[in-house]
């Protein structure tokens, strides 16, 4: 419960920065993002959270590496309820963290925002 606390307060202050908190319109290289096709949360967004997000915010996950407990991204209802945080630590690259060892491209954030500002369909 602390962590998520933490978390929405580190959110806080990233929207409390000049210039943080709004959206970000990152610039994806040319052909890697193509905002004008509808996103699909099967096609586009599920793989995304599988491959950056599921490792800590899942259920079932053994190590949760310090994610708040219930904050899981396991199925569509949830990760829809929890786009928008999603999205505010995404963009700015806080998510996921650095032990991963990898980072959503400028694509893969410009997908997810195009999904978060599309209301997140289930589409």
């Amino acid at each position: 419960m602390a962590l998520r606390r933490l978390l929405l307060a580190l959110t806080g202050l990233v929207a409390a920065m000049p210039g943080c908190g709004e959206k970000q319109d990152p610039a994806p290289s040319p052909g890697e993002c193509d905002v004008t096709n509808a996103v699909s949360y099967a096609g586009d967004i599920r793989p995304l959270f599988e491959s950056y997000c599921l490792p800590c915010h899942s259920a079932t996950a053994a190590d949760r590496q310090g994610a708040p407990a219930g904050l899981n991204f396991d199925t569509y209802a949830e990760a829809s309820a929890n786009a928008a945080l999603a999205n505010s630590v995404i963009q700015p690259g806080l998510m996921p963290p650095d032990f991963l060892g990898r980072a959503p491209t400028d694509g893969e954030r410009c997908r997810f925002q195009a999904w978060v500002d599309a209301g997140a369909p289930d589409n």
